[in-house]
């Protein structure tokens, strides 16, 4: 058996590929909710990753459900680092 040590979390290779996409689509999820409740212009990156909890994600997770929402239509960079829904009518006011 072999070891390593590093001093950044590791990701498992073992785990399933459908609990993976279940953990991406929840964090989809948060961004939408989050983009639901956010002022008219979007959220900055930052004020975004606090809303929805990111530093407990992971590192690179939240850019990567970031590319997946933007893929998907749901979600649209508006300015520098910047993201809003695609539908402004999903908003809550």
């Amino acid at each position: 058996m072999q070891s390593s040590w590093s001093p950044m979390m590791q990701r498992s290779t073992r785990g399933s590929g459908e609990d993976s996409k279940a953990t991406r689509r929840a964090e989809v999820n948060h961004i939408l909710e989050a983009l639901c409740q956010a002022p008219l212009g979007g959220l900055r990156r930052r004020e975004l990753a606090r809303r929805v909890g990111a530093r407990r994600w992971g590192p690179g997770r939240l850019g990567g459900a970031l590319r997946q929402a933007i893929a998907e239509g749901l979600v649209r960079e508006v300015g520098f680092r910047v993201y809003d829904l695609a539908d402004p009518g999903r908003k809550r006011r």
